[in-house]
């Protein structure tokens, strides 16, 4: 039977009118004038549907079985069926009075009410012999109403069944049923087909009615008017709570529930993992919105609606929690019974965990619908995008010594992305894992597994050993101890153990060491960097302490001293045991449910102070009796004088059992320190200790099983207030690197989703509360990876994950994808990527100051190199570059011949330039000015937030109400506004010109999270009202997918001179802004993106083979040992204003060939290429083309025929 998961004695009920015809069950059917008042219809069906009834409740008598005290008697489990009354409640709700020979036996047993309810046989169920055409079939399991499978199918019109409406209420020999169904009217009465079965399972006898027709009173031509939830405020009523269950897992269920009369609430206690509260219903796909005004004891519990989740914050007072989430389209075409209510959800991948109760205190809840949704069920899976991004060549030919990097686009958003490594030789490093040097100029390989070393993050070098298996980049207090301390570029530490650290500069080849003391009686436990932190990430900027923690030789004593051995600072081991001499001491913390012990190195408090925390007894259980397992804290921070503190459970509950065994990195007998970090805030398999002085400290992990791992639902929450805050929702969820141990209101995270093929990664606006699709990995083949990890005979290659991470500076993504790999046996692991997700801020603040040219280091700097001036004779475009070598500082003596208009880009060590100009500095008499604002760099005001769309804006970003979720919806109706406002500089007073690049959105790209898709629908329309001052001066007026230039609808406003507060705002969802023009120039009008360059008109000229020579080393050594033979390009390099950021190199074995993706080889930064892996007497073809910093191509090269010998 369709949904109740039975046995096969359960298809007995497919004969069920034979054996009914043995048993002589043939009963009498009665006609509509047998009624009686429905006085006994149960509180709780009156609570949940009969509030709204009308008319007068009456039973009507609808068959009866004389044969019911027999059959009673055929089995002591067996449920024999008596009488069936029906009570149409409304057009589209009924409720049957099912009245049975004796008490409703709990047991082996089964019952099942059959209902034809339109009187046609092609619609409903399409199997069952002769049950086809069934619309709502009850199966009541076990004789329990509460049972997980006691439930109602309901069978549309095409087949298809899903969950129904029920209320199902035990009353000795009565059992009451609240049913979903649209029963047939005619002549003015209810009109039906019904079919009762009871047996007992595994070969027990069967029992019941066959079917029949029956008429009954008519249905209110009215539907319910169904509010959903139903029994919001969660009244109890006999024991029980209406229209909510109590769920659980494998395990007897604990929890009661009673009244609070005093805070009119539900107070349910000692709820555990995963048991809940729980409601179903029908809904229509749509979005809606889940609220409930609530309180719990302990960070465990969770509003839940299918697979979405939101924490219920721990607080003492009520507070309302939100959760809006998205019932999909179906290619089914009906709705979805879904579940939702309250649960206690266990954080991801810690193995076992032991008993934490929770407490659950609820005065209502609340389900709205919001709107219509465009989303189908499997968006995510069926995005239509390319599997190779059009990398045809790079995926027939990779080669890992061809040199340098491939630049090309994820061909569904525009995103630019770098290929860094070829062959699918690399594994992976763990999210959270400091991939970047801190200055971005280098990538570490390898922490895995090999192969292992740096990339240089332009492409032009790499340099592995295989010894390197630490992390290599410096922590501040080694930088200190530079041979020019602050000059920490190109240093790594090649080793570190308690001895020393081993340093070598990687361009020169010089080595250093630091030497670290000793002390006779006494060893070195803990320094930074003495471990790789559980290649989860140190936040090694912010690990800036330069403590070393000893451990005496008899395991009695910790020390504190600097990293010179001075300030030495003994405290005595405390402990809590019976018998402390019978102590065992670990100078670390175990590895445990999944994770590393590493992890709490340099654990941290809310005031960035560091800690080293070591256990006792960890063989043990907390509750030993004489040596119980605990954990001891040491502030890393000099002369705090607490001395050593023990870390407590959680204080607003007790552990009620312990676990007996725990599997994870390494087993132990127990969750160990899990077991204190129970009920505290988490955002994914981290974790957060109290000390007994109520400090709160969490381990040092930048890297981690997301919360909303097994969701969709992305929230973050804050470690200090305890609030929680909801993000967005997207499909499928995991591993996340955020920016800082706890900190969650600032800068950015990145996930992965494993929603295949795509298999996207999303950035997580921290500071807008919001996200947004950076790139898609084209990871396809991970489930299977993952899933078969432990069994290398299962799939052919490896398990490794996507692992993405942000450089320093946040602009690029690190990740790990198969895309390149395909089916070849050979290519088992993968390929390192990154995408471009922010291009560097220019300088801030750009000004002429007598002969110079002055600016200020941009807010985010670590990964600049320097800086490129470029020159105009007009304002607002045509800028040239001025010179090739990098501006560095932040000041620039000007030429005598200096007039003109001025801009700043930033470049990083990596090459990514700026493609927003800085403010514009006027040398010079001329006083035109043309002045571009972006909007993305701006105050934001919600619902306004910025999104990513690399294809089409200038700087990859624009902002808009998107309002993914519909959450705003009914307040933008109402007269609620997003705002996006600057300061804007006005150099001459007079009149002054306003216009807006501007779009529409679709519903599905705001919807999604995720632009580029093709353009289909009705785009979004409306107005922005432009403020100056706060003072209106008019509207931009937007309609259309295309961005356009759109002028003020006012004209020209008069302005003085200096700066004013320039505001854009809305009520419109889904009007979309990227980039503002201010200019007292009447007839300017800007082109394409503003006044950064649109076109590179030069291409590449005189391409040519040249020959391998000593000038070709390094770049090309590991081409140069390879017997295969190889190419070297040269040509001369391309001339534009705008200069030239790199090349695309092209092959085909075809001369007349398209220099498109399809056919990209390489993206060199200079005019010299190298190609390999090629056959003796292979004809193939080159071409070139120049590609500036703002991705715009040059002309294709005339192809060159190259034949290898």
């Amino acid at each position: 039977m369709p949904g109740t998961n039975l046995n096969t004695r359960t298809f007995v009920t497919l004969i069920s009118f034979i054996v009914l015809l043995v048993l002589g069950a043939l009963g009498r059917a009665q006609e509509p004038t047998q009624t009686a008042p429905a006085d006994d219809l149960p509180q709780e069906i009156k609570l949940l549907w009969a509030a709204d009834c009308k008319h007068d409740c009456r039973w009507t008598f609808v068959g009866t079985n004389d044969k019911a005290q027999e059959q009673e008697k055929l089995h002591p489990q067996l449920n024999a069926i008596r009488a069936i009354w029906h009570l149409p409640l409304s057009a589209d709700r009924s409720v049957f009075k099912l009245e049975f020979a004796a008490p409703i036996r709990k047991g082996n047993n089964v019952f099942h009410l059959y209902i034809k309810a339109d009187g046609d046989e092609n619609t409903g169920r399409k199997d069952g012999g002769v049950h086809k055409g069934v619309d709502s079939m009850f199966t009541l399991l076990d004789g329990d109403a509460n049972h997980a499978s006691t439930r109602l199918d309901v069978f549309e019109a095409d087949g298809n069944a899903r969950r129904g409406d029920c209320c199902v209420e035990v009353r000795e020999e009565s059992l009451y049923l609240g049913v979903e169904t649209v029963l047939q009217q005619q002549d003015g009465h209810s009109v039906f087909e019904y079919n009762v079965a009871s047996y007992v399972r595994d070969n027990g006898p069967s029992t019941g009615l066959p079917y029949r027709r029956v008429v009954s009173d008519p249905a209110p031509a009215a539907a319910t008017d169904k509010k959903l939830p139903v029994n919001p405020e969660l009244t109890i009523i006999n024991g029980k709570i209406p229209g909510w269950q109590l769920v659980g897992g494998s395990r007897p269920i604990e929890a009661a529930f009673a009244a609070d009369d005093k805070e009119k609430a539900l107070v349910v206690e000692r709820l555990f993992s995963p048991e809940g509260l729980i409601q179903s219903a029908n809904l229509a796909p749509g979005h809606y919105l889940l609220r409930a005004l609530a309180k719990t004891n302990v960070f465990q519990i969770h509003l839940v609606a299918e697979s979405s989740r939101m924490p219920i914050a721990v607080s003492d007072e009520f507070l309302w929690v939100e959760l809006p989430f998205c019932v999909p389209l179906s290619t089914k075409g009906s709705g979805k019974t879904a579940q939702f209510g309250f649960r206690y959800l266990a954080r991801p991948a810690t193995g076992n965990a032991s008993r934490l109760p929770a407490r659950l205190s609820a005065k209502k809840v609340e389900l709205v619908r919001l709107g219509d949704t465009v989303l189908s069920d499997r968006w995510a899976e069926t995005l239509p995008a390319d599997r190779l991004h059009r990398m045809k060549l790079i995926h027939a030919s990779p080669l890992w010594i061809r040199p340098g990097k491939v630049v090309f686009q994820d061909a569904f958003l525009g995103t630019e992305l770098w290929l860094m490594t070829q062959e699918g030789k690399v594994d992976h490093t763990y999210v959270g894992h400091p991939d970047f040097s801190h200055d971005g100029k280098y990538l570490q390989l390898g922490l895995r597994k090999s192969p292992r070393g740096l990339l240089r993050t332009d492409g032009s070098a790499r340099r592995l050993n295989d010894d390197w298996k630490q992390i290599a980049w410096l922590f501040p207090w080694e930088e200190k101890r530079l041979p020019k301390p602050g000059e920490p570029v190109d240093w790594i530490a090649t080793s570190r153990s308690p001895a020393g650290i081993q340093l070598l500069h990687v361009a020169s080849g010089e080595n250093r060491r630091i030497e670290l003391p000793a002390r006779p009686g006494w060893r070195i436990v803990h320094f930074p960097g003495i471990a790789t932190y559980g290649g989860r990430g140190p936040n090694m900027r912010q690990i800036t302490h330069e403590t070393l923690v000893w451990l005496s030789d008899d395991n009695r004593s910790i020390a504190r001293s600097n990293v010179e051995g001075q300030s030495f600072t003994t405290f005595p081991v405390r402990s809590i045991s019976q018998r402390p001499e019978e102590d065992k001491l670990y100078p670390d913390m175990s590895s445990v449910g999944g994770k590393a012990g590493d992890n709490w190195r340099d654990a941290v408090d809310r005031d960035g102070n560091r800690y080293f925390l070591f256990e006792i007894n960890r063989d043990h259980f907390p509750d030993h009796p004489t040596n119980p397992y605990q954990v001891w804290a040491l502030s890393l921070k000099e002369g705090d004088g607490r001395g050593l503190l023990r870390v407590r459970f959680h204080p607003n509950a007790a552990i009620t059992e312990f676990v007996t065994s725990q599997m994870g990195m390494t087993p132990q007998p127990s969750a160990n320190w899990w077991n204190f970090a129970a009920g505290f805030p988490w955002s994914g398999d981290n974790a957060i200790l109290m000390l007994e002085d109520g400090t709160l400290v969490h381990m040092s992990s930048l890297g981690m099983h997301s919360s909303f791992a097994g969701g969709n639902t992305v929230s973050v929450n804050d470690l200090d207030t305890g609030r929680v805050r909801f993000l967005g929702n997207f499909p499928a969820f995991d591993r996340v690197s955020w920016p800082h141990e706890f900190r969650r209101d600032r800068d950015d995270a990145v996930v992965a989703s494993h929603a295949e093929p795509a298999s996207p990664i999303v950035v997580l606006d921290l500071e807008h509360t919001t996200m947004w699709t950076a790139a898609l990995t084209n990871f396809h083949d991970y489930a299977i990876r993952y899933k078969t990890r432990w069994d290398p005979t299962a799939y052919h290659k490896p398990m490794f994950r996507p692992a993405p991470k942000f450089s320093p500076d946040f602009t690029k993504v690190v990740y790990y994808s198969s895309m390149l790999t395909g089916d070849h046996p050979d290519r088992k692991w993968g390929d390192v990527y990154m995408a471009v997700v922010r291009y560097p801020e220019p300088p801030a603040n750009l000004r002429s100051e007598g002969t110079a040219l002055v600016w200020e280091m941009p807010r985010r700097h670590a990964e600049i190199q320097g800086f490129r001036l470029y020159r105009s004779r007009e304002s607002g475009q045509g800028y040239a570059r001025v010179g090739e070598k990098l501006l560095m500082g932040t000041r620039y003596e000007l030429p005598a011949d200096a007039e003109g208009f001025y801009v700043l880009t930033s470049v990083e060590h990596s090459g990514l330039e700026s493609r927003m100009f800085s403010s514009e500095a006027r040398v010079g008499s001329n006083h035109v000015y043309r002045h571009f604002y972006r909007p993305a760099t701006g105050k934001l005001a919600r619902p306004m937030v910025p999104f990513f769309e690399p294809a089409g804006t200038c700087n990859g970003y624009a902002v808009a109400i998107t309002d993914p979720e519909l959450v705003y919806k009914r307040q933008l109706e109402e007269g609620l506004s997003g705002s996006v406002a600057m300061r804007v500089a006005i150099p001459q007073p007079g009149r002054v010109r306003i216009m807006a690049r501007v779009r529409g959105m679709s519903t599905l790209e705001r919807s999604s999270y995720t632009t580029g898709w093709p353009r289909a629908g009705e785009a979004a329309g409306g107005r922005f009202a432009v403020r100056i001052d706060g003072k209106e001066a008019g509207a931009i007026p937007v309609r259309g997918f295309p961005w356009q230039w759109v002028a003020l609808d006012r004209g020209d406003v008069s302005l003085p001179a200096g700066t004013v507060d320039l505001e854009l705002a809305t009520s419109d969802a889904g009007i979309a802004v990227d980039s503002i023009l201010v200019t007292n120039d009447p007839g300017f009008v800007p082109r394409g993106r503003g006044q950064v360059p649109v076109e590179l008109a030069a291409s590449p000229q005189k391409l040519r083979v040249e020959a391998f020579g000593p000038q070709d080393e390094p770049a090309a050594s590991e081409l140069l040992k390879d017997p295969r033979p190889r190419v070297k390009l040269a040509w001369d390099a391309a001339s534009a204003p705008q200069g030239v950021a790199h090349y695309n190199v092209y092959r085909c074995d075809r001369e007349a060939f398209e220099a498109e993706a399809e056919t990209l080889l390489g993206s060199p930064t200079g005019c010299v290429f190298y190609d390999g892996g090629l056959e003796t007497g292979q004809a193939v073809y080159y071409r070139i083309r120049a590609v500036d910093a703002w991705g715009n191509l040059s002309p294709a090269s005339a192809p060159l025929a190259a034949t290898v010998k």
